[in-house]
Formats: structure tokens, C-alpha cells, sequence
């Protein structure tokens, strides 16, 4: 009878063990595939055009098309139980690019959201981050009802609404459509110092005015010079239409298509003249697309498994274990016969 206890006691241990199994499964393992945590590390190449005005004076201001790409890497700086903070570092660089091209612009923001709602939420102790003012960043919001959302602008220091255009079938899976189309002053100081450094060699000051005499080379009509001072203020304004391809249970952001026009604003007595900066056009690269929606389809074979099937069988095994334990350890002793 020794040996029916030792199996006894051997199929509870095992029964308790498949019983833990199934909740680290379930309550640990399945979160990590919809939270936020490592695999949000990784490098998205957008590719498109960038048109700004051509340098030639004799050009008269007409604009020229350069093909470009921004490869922007997201990285997780910080994880703890309910919050995660993910900086986006973007460099644009001239296509072709070569190997030790320098990027014609660089971009870096940082956002604090919950790991399982990706909503805005306080950073640790320590960190500084962006107050993305409710907007989406990192994740649309899994299962999302596509009422009352945001996206951040970075550049404006805005939350602009997103508008629900229904779905799209993309390599057999059905996506969220959203879309933005909103403007403001840019208001981001890094971007503003970039605008005025390329701006202020035109003109021969510091970026923050132009010449009276110098914006009749761009065609503003003298009479609306007149009573303008020899400086005229310069500010600058961006205007976003977006295109944004989501998963609707994960959140993920599939693919994006923009068209980002910068605009440099003349402050004229009672009147504001706004010139073209540059206009950049920019999509996910198709390689990025494809992967996203690989990465997906690997979430949906896995979700099942992880989240119910495994833990459930693990579970009802281990229950079989120990209701066969417990008879063997209170099933009686037989007595031992006399010789």
C-alpha cells in the first residue's frame, strides 16, 4: 500500500503543478501577446516624396519632388505592471541612401500609456514625457468602439479627432479605417528651430522674420507690403491628412498613408500670407505591411491556444490528477491477513 500513497501523493504534486501552469498560461503568458511589452521594439520604414521650394531665384518659388524615406524605431525605455513608456526616434533621410547618408531631419518623442488600454496614463518616477493630451501614440485601444478618438500630433502639441471610415480587407483580414485631416501653428520647439535655421539663410536673419523687400521675390503684391514693417514676423503651420489601417482586436496600426504640408505663415498688417514650405508624402513600406499583418495572423493562431485551449486542458488534467490522488491517499488499508 506504500506504493499507492507515493503514486498518490505523486499525482497531487503533479495535479497542483498543471493547475499553476494553466493560470501562468492564462494570467501572465496570454497578456504578454495584447499588452504592451518588448516586441513593440522594432524599426518601420515609411517611404514617399518631399517637395520644397526650388533654391534657383529664377525658379520663382516653383516647388521640386526629392523621393524620401523616414525609418522610425520605437523603443520600450520602461515597464512596470500597469504602465510602459516608448520613445519614437525618426530620421528622414534623401533616396537612394547611402551608407553613411546623414538624415535630413530627425524627430524624437516619448509617450507614457496603460500596457493592456495604450491609453495616456503618468510615467515613473523620473521620466519625462510628452503630454499626448489623450491622443492615440503608441496603439489604438483594443476592441475599440471607434467613438471619441484622438491621434497626437506631436508637431502642433495637439489631439486631433480621428473619424471612423469603416473597413478594409487586406491580405484576408478585415482593418479599421481611420482617418485625420486637422492643422495648427507649430508649436513643438525642436521642429520650430529646425524650420527657422533652414529658413533664415533665405532671408539673412535668424528664421523668426523676412525681409519687406525680399517677400516681393515671392510674389506677395507691394500694396500688401505697404504699411508692413521692414521685418515681417514668420511663423510657421502644419496641416496633416492621414489615412490609418488598424486591427480592430489588437489595436495594432497596420499601415499609414500621409501628407504632411508645412507652411510658412508672413505676418502682415491684418493679413497673413502662408507660402508652401514643403509637402511630404508618406506610407508604410509594403515589406512593413506585410510583416505587421504576418505578425497578426502569428497573434491569431496563438491567442486561442494561450488563452483558453492549453489553459484548459491544463486545468482539467490537473483536476484529474488530484481527484485521483485523493482516492488513492483516503482509499482504505486493507488488513494484513495472520499467518
Amino acid at each position: 500500500m506504500k506504493a499507492g500513497k507515493l503514486t498518490g501523493s505523486i499525482f497531487f504534486i503533479l495535479g497542483l503543478l498543471l493547475v499553476a501552469v494553466a493560470a501562468i498560461l492564462r494570467f501572465s503568458v496570454a497578456p504578454g501577446l495584447t499588452e504592451l511589452s518588448d516586441r513593440f521594439n522594432r524599426e518601420i520604414i515609411l517611404v514617399g516624396t518631399l517637395s520644397i521650394p526650388n533654391p534657383d531665384p529664377a525658379a520663382g518659388g516653383a516647388m521640386i519632388t526629392l523621393p524620401v524615406e523616414a525609418a522610425t524605431t520605437s523603443s520600450v525605455r520602461s515597464l512596470s505592471d500597469d504602465s510602459g513608456v516608448v520613445s519614437f526616434d525618426t530620421q528622414t533621410y534623401l533616396t537612394p541612401r547611402a551608407v553613411d547618408s546623414q538624415p535630413i531631419s530627425n524627430t524624437s518623442f516619448t509617450y507614457a500609456v496603460n500596457r493592456s488600454t495604450f491609453e495616456q496614463t503618468d510615467p515613473p518616477a523620473g521620466m519625462s514625457v510628452i503630454d499626448q493630451k489623450g491622443g492615440v501614440t503608441v496603439n489604438f485601444p483594443p476592441n475599440s468602439n471607434h467613438e471619441n478618438l484622438t491621434t497626437y500630433n506631436a508637431v502642433v502639441q495637439e489631439a486631433q479627432p480621428l473619424e471612423y471610415q469603416g473597413t478594409k480587407s487586406k491580405s484576408g483580414r478585415t482593418l479599421d479605417i481611420y482617418t485625420t485631416d486637422a492643422s495648427g501653428p507649430v508649436r513643438n520647439p525642436d521642429v520650430l528651430h529646425v524650420l527657422q535655421e533652414n529658413l533664415g539663410p533665405r532671408f539673412g536673419t535668424d528664421g523668426t522674420t523676412a525681409p519687406k523687400l525680399a517677400l516681393l521675390a515671392l510674389g506677395i503684391p507691394a500694396v500688401l507690403l505697404d504699411s508692413a514693417p521692414e521685418q515681417v514676423p514668420v511663423s510657421f503651420s502644419q496641416a496633416d491628412k492621414t489615412e490609418i489601417w488598424v486591427d480592430p482586436t489588437l489595436g495594432s496600426i497596420v499601415n499609414q498613408i500621409g501628407t504632411t504640408t508645412v507652411t510658412t505663415v508672413f505676418e502682415l498688417p491684418g493679413q497673413d500670407i502662408p507660402v508652401p514650405a514643403s509637402i511630404t508624402k508618406l506610407e508604410m513600406d509594403r515589406s512593413v505591411v506585410s510583416s505587421s499583418i504576418s505578425d497578426l495572423d502569428e497573434s491569431d493562431s496563438q491567442l486561442p491556444l494561450v488563452t483558453t485551449w492549453i489553459p484548459v486542458a491544463l486545468l482539467v488534467l490537473g483536476i484529474v490528477f488530484a481527484i485521483l490522488a485523493v482516492r488513492l491517499l483516503t482509499r482504505p488499508t486493507r488488513p494484513t491477513s495472520a499467518t
